[in-house]
């Protein structure tokens, strides 16, 4: 058997030496390998196909044999996925990039509540209705480092208004700033949705967008959550043509030239109450028939306004007069 097991072993090397993408899978929260992790290669060209799924040995390697080659033979973009506690750890495989020796991180789930850090309101005001655009924004700097995730109450929750019908177009950005789409589901109180999307280490965002009836004249705006103490600022445009924003708690940041929105912030510890003057351009005819509450669930089915063309740049406005790192994520909507 000893003569057998040393050209075994030297055919096993071969085969790893000639596997043309290579790595391990490395736990952050403890440091070491992560043994029996299934690990996805993918290549992304039309779509997001997958080659082949293999599980890291005892010292969390893994190999592929795939050369990420497209049907012209030229190296194509490929992604390592690794699935741990439930949660997906990704890894971009560049044309130019390293294809042996890659480390692929994931990271140990906790349930516990980490509440978002800021949240960011943009209103699109129409005659009838306002589309509302909301941004929860989440800095994960635990250490050791650690995902947030909570099946059973979401790490989100948010309240949706009755007109709205249970339909709201969710995306969760994580710190590989690439936009995914995720649910929203009910809790067991009425009006108030959760999501579950992984709070990985870094900087995450939930974005939220849905419609609710346009309170009469002079009413205002109520715009519930469950956390008061997150910074909170509220938006909208302004100049000819715009609206304009007052309540009890707001304090306006001034007009961003470029974007024309007036920015305001929320006291903190209080909620927003919204009285709107004035709306924005009228939505196409094309789109009368689209009505709150058709389509399917989880996804908004009225025509937005013109100024959602520009909602990603104006969140990036907002987010650089706040001096936080998240520009690149919300200018990389694919």
């Amino acid at each position: 058997m000893k003569n057998l097991a040393v050209p075994l072993l030297l055919l096993l090397a071969v085969a790893a030496a000639d596997a043309a993408v290579t790595g391990r899978v490395i736990n952050r929260t403890t440091g070491q390998p992560a043994a029996g992790v299934p690990v996805t290669l993918i290549k992304m060209q039309v779509s997001m196909d997958p080659v082949d799924e293999v599980f890291t040995n005892a010292a969390g390697e893994f190999s592929f044999d795939d050369d990420l080659l497209d049907a012209s033979g030229n190296r194509t973009v490929g992604m390592l996925r690794a699935e741990h506690q439930s949660v997906n750890y990704s890894h971009l495989l560049g044309p130019m990039m390293p294809k042996e020796g890659i480390e692929v991180e994931i990271f140990d789930s906790v349930s516990r509540p980490f509440p978002p850090a800021q949240r960011i309101v943009i209103l699109e005001p129409g005659p009838q209705e306002v589309v509302i655009n909301e941004s929860f924004l989440f800095a994960n700097d635990e250490v050791p480092p650690v995902t947030f995730r909570n099946a059973e109450q979401g790490v989100l929750q948010f309240y949706l208004p009755e007109e709205a019908k249970g339909i709201v177009e969710v995306q969760g950005v994580g710190p590989a700033g690439m936009n995914l789409n995720a649910s929203a589901d009910p809790t067991d109180e009425p009006g108030w949705y959760k999501v579950d999307f992984p709070i990985k280490p870094g900087d995450n965002r939930i974005g939220l967008t849905y419609v609710a009836a346009r309170p009469p004249d002079g009413a205002p705006l109520a715009l519930p959550t469950r956390y008061p103490n997150a910074h909170t600022r509220v938006a909208a445009p302004a100049g000819p043509g715009g609206v304009t924003l007052s309540g009890p708690n707001l304090t306006t940041m001034g007009v961003e030239p470029q974007m024309q929105v007036e920015i305001f912030d929320l006291a903190r510890g209080t909620e927003a109450a919204v009285t709107i003057v004035g709306s924005v351009a009228p939505r196409p005819a094309a789109a009368a028939g689209a009505g709150v509450g058709s389509g399917s669930p989880n996804q908004i089915s009225v025509q937005n306004a013109p100024v959602a063309k520009e909602v990603w740049w104006i969140l990036a406005v907002i987010l650089g007069i706040l001096g936080i790192g998240f520009y690149n994520l919300t200018t990389s909507k694919a």
